[in-house]
């Protein structure tokens, strides 16, 4: 099933079961969270409109490539770091603008 529009996702946001959470942890992670534990729903990327969800996508590419390393001994420089998290943060105003709660993960990764 393809993601669908705009359009249609406003007229269903009310049906969602609970804020979309939006992190990363060396995957991207979509996932109905009501800050407590993970909630049943309909699949959070096929809800998506096509565009964002390939942005999304896209970002936790670079994200894996810019931490790859686990045990932290290689970060990325400074710039690249911040314009990743700029990068999230405009995802997730997009993922807002389509009318959906959303939950931004904290970025743990500033802290390794």
């Amino acid at each position: 099933m393809d993601a669908i529009d705009d359009e249609d996702l406003r007229a269903r946001v009310d049906d969602m079961p609970g804020p979309l959470l939006v992190d990363w942890d060396y995957v991207l992670i979509l996932e109905w969270w009501d800050g407590v534990a993970y909630l049943d729903g309909p699949a959070p990327e096929q809800l998506i409109p096509a565009p964002l969800r390939d942005a999304l996508r896209a970002w936790s590419e670079a994200m894996g490539a810019a931490y790859a390393d686990e045990t932290g001994a290689h970060d990325p420089d400074p710039e690249e770091t911040d314009a990743l998290d700029a990068e999230y943060d405009r995802l997730v105003a997009r993922l807002r603008a389509t009318g959906l709660a959303v939950d931004q993960g904290k970025k743990w990764w500033r802290a390794r």
